[in-house]
């Protein structure tokens, strides 16, 4: 079954895996794109989450005290050295970003690859 995910969406589902402590990364076609993903995930950072948000452009990311994070990050941004259990990408990716992706999730027991369509 193919479910369509809105961003704001996506901004809650990233924000509660790294909470639980899973390592999520949101990549956009572009990094404005990047950057609007993280502009809502920002809003959904509460005090007593202890949470560090990194604002910086092109390095976008919240840190949780369990030890998750969500980065925000173009497809075209290198992911390499980066380990993921989870990775949100535009459902239209070139397949060589995807293939640039893909190892990042190796090291995950439970590696998941979300599609989803941009607004």
């Amino acid at each position: 079954m193919l479910a369509l995910r809105t961003t704001e969406t996506i901004s809650r589902e990233a924000i509660a895996a790294a909470r639980a402590g899973e390592r999520v990364a949101i990549f956009a076609d572009t990094l404005e794109a990047a950057q609007a993903f993280a502009g809502q995930a920002f809003e959904l950072v509460h005090s007593e989450d202890r949470a560090h948000v990194r604002r910086q452009i092109g390095d976008a990311s919240v840190s949780f005290p369990e030890g998750g994070k969500v980065n925000f990050l173009s497809t075209g941004h290198s992911s390499r050295g980066r380990s993921l259990d989870r990775a949100y990408v535009p459902a239209a990716i070139a397949h060589v970003d995807a293939a640039a992706i893909a190892p990042c999730l190796a090291t995950s027991r439970n590696p998941q690859m979300i599609g989803y369509f941009p607004e």
